[in-house]
């Protein structure tokens, strides 16, 4: 075997074993997770939009991510199955909406909030 052709078998065996190091590593190496994605076209208020805008902006986020997140919030997304499973049931059990359902939840929030602060509570009844 000449000189060029020990090289080239030599750049041939690296490139294969290369390729092989390659193969095995991927097939073993977790991949990344994705969610597959669809384009949704839907007007929306202009206030309520620039308050997507707004919010997005001030953590850092695109508008339609600080969309994305209310969503996943309003239909339970990131929470925990159990959790979610549970509370999809409590929304069953009333008999209510999901929109009535989170406006109870911020309802009892804001409740909770004046009984800490007597001075609020007086102010929230003149309204």
């Amino acid at each position: 075997m000449t000189s060029s052709g020990r090289r080239n078998w030599r750049a041939q065996s690296v490139d294969e074993t290369c390729l092989l190091l390659l193969k095995l590593l991927r097939g073993t190496m977790p991949k990344t997770p994705t969610t597959e994605r669809e384009t949704a076209t839907f007007r929306l208020p202009a206030a309520l939009l620039e308050r997507a805008r707004s919010d997005g902006a001030q953590r850092g986020l695109a508008y339609v991510r600080s969309v994305e997140e209310a969503l996943e919030v309003y239909f339970f997304a990131r929470l925990p199955p159990p959790m979610a499973e549970t509370l999809e049931q409590d929304i069953k059990d009333q008999k209510v909406s999901r929109e009535n359902y989170f406006y109870s939840l911020l309802d009892a929030r804001y409740r909770q909030i004046l009984a800490k602060e007597p001075g609020k509570a007086a102010q929230a009844k003149k309204k």
